[in-house]
């Protein structure tokens, strides 16, 4: 009998364990992961400040990038992040992200919440988050492997690209390599209005209305297998969406009229669509080394009305002294980048940014472009050094011959001195 008493008593503290690791209500489990990430950097570039906010591309993009990486010369404090996450219960995960940054306050660029264990290989997301599209989209700042954003992305999807309130939905299939489809409904007022847009606004007395949301729709499929120690991950996506867009980049609310002398057109698209493919490849040498190139396409198709701010009376121009056109436009272009890690602390990467001619029609006619016999290309150099997983610095060199300054190609040179460092628990990055 004492030695079946014995044993009970001993068998208590395994029966309490089994109970915390089933229990997600428990204050050790309940407690969030909690991260704070900052970062800095030196910049020094050949272009003064108030003249950057005016550069431009072409028939690309009108405005200067909303991003909390600053190019302003001298010493920037770019941002502070903070990320939290934590199980829910047994059927969802939550996490969330705001940022700190000067010039745009306090935002909150994630928040949502995950399923834990659909079946059948279903996987649900609800809530702020990024778009799952492409290779560049889903990344953090802090995750770049290079201190800016592809210059594709800038003018396409904008600098940190597409990110709203919705609902995603993916599946991965039962195979013995990774094989996910994935598709997003979004509201369609994604933060910085590159290509789609839903708000409506007033442009020189025409009424642009709102947008019936949700309005913007993705979808992506994304595979990845291996052969030894050489790695590919390969990905298509597709958006879908309303564009209400004004060339300098603001909206406003609907019966606001825009009223700066800058702005210059205003686009109506019900129907815009952007798609894009990615290819990654990874050779792992050892341990700490390994060579990876990266290359991801994007395209943007613009079919609708613009209206053109012109007061020359010799045009047939509305009262408003607004050209109505019906305009079908596309633009394209890729980045390619190439990193080499060569040591367990250092890193290095070239990456090629090309934005391809864009085909444009007013009212079926191709308008003449001042700048089509200019190639427009960036190309961008680094050397990272990681004194632990917490803290990096990285070197960068941009030659940027993609922007424009008063109807003129203005080449650019751009040297950039990056500090990031991170405290807390923050969860893995994917591949």
């Amino acid at each position: 009998m004492k030695i079946l008493v014995i044993l009970l008593i001993m068998s208590i503290p395994n029966l309490l364990l089994a109970q915390i690791s089933e229990n997600p209500f428990l204050q050790n489990k309940f407690n969030p992961d909690l991260s704070i990430i900052a970062d800095f950097a030196f910049n020094s570039s050949d272009i003064r400040d108030e003249s950057r906010e005016k550069l431009e591309i072409p028939e690309f993009l009108h405005h200067h990038p909303h991003s909390h990486i600053s190019k302003a010369r001298g010493i920037n404090f770019n941002y502070l992040e903070l990320a939290f996450s934590a199980p829910i219960d047994v059927y969802f995960d939550f996490t969330g992200i705001t940022t700190l940054a000067p010039g745009h306050g306090i935002e909150i660029e994630e928040v949502y919440a995950d399923t834990r264990f659909l079946p059948y290989g279903f996987g649900a997301r609800t809530g702020l988050f990024k778009s799952g599209i492409g290779r560049h989209n889903s990344k953090h700042i802090h995750n770049w492997d290079f201190y800016d954003s592809p210059v594709i992305y800038d003018a396409i999807l904008g600098s940190e690209g597409i990110s709203d309130v919705g609902l995603r939905l993916t599946y991965t299939f039962p195979l013995d390599f990774f094989l996910q489809l994935g598709g997003e409904i979004f509201q369609g007022n994604s933060g910085e209005p590159i290509s789609f847009n839903a708000k409506g606004f007033t442009f020189l007395g025409h009424e642009i209305k709102d947008a019936s949301v949700p309005s913007l729709f993705t979808g992506y499929l994304k595979t990845s297998f291996d052969f030894g120690e050489h790695i590919f991950l390969l990905g298509s996506s597709v958006l879908y969406g309303h564009s209400n867009l004004s060339q300098s980049g603001h909206t406003h609310k609907q019966n606001e009229e825009i009223s700066e002398h800058k702005q210059e057109n205003a686009i109506n698209a019900p129907g815009t669509i952007v798609f894009g493919f990615d290819l990654t490849y990874k050779y792992i040498i050892d341990a700490h080394r390994y060579l990876s190139v990266e290359s991801e396409y994007l395209s943007r198709i613009i079919d609708g009305t613009i209206y053109i701010a012109d007061d020359n009376e010799t045009e047939e121009i509305t009262d408003d002294f607004a050209i109505k056109r019906k305009i079908h436009k596309t633009n394209s272009g890729l980045y390619v980048q190439a990193l080499f890690k060569f040591d367990k602390r250092w890193r290095t990467g070239l990456r090629l940014d090309y934005l391809i001619e864009p085909h444009v029609e007013l009212d079926g006619q191709h308008p003449e472009h001042e700048h089509s016999e200019e190639r427009l290309y960036k190309i961008s150099y680094m050397i990272d050094y990681n004194f632990t997983e917490f803290s990096k610095i990285r070197f960068q060199y941009n030659y940027d011959h993609t922007k424009y300054f008063e109807e003129r190609m203005l080449p650019i040179q751009e040297f950039i001195l990056n500090l990031n460092f991170a405290v807390g628990a923050h969860g893995a990055h994917s591949f």
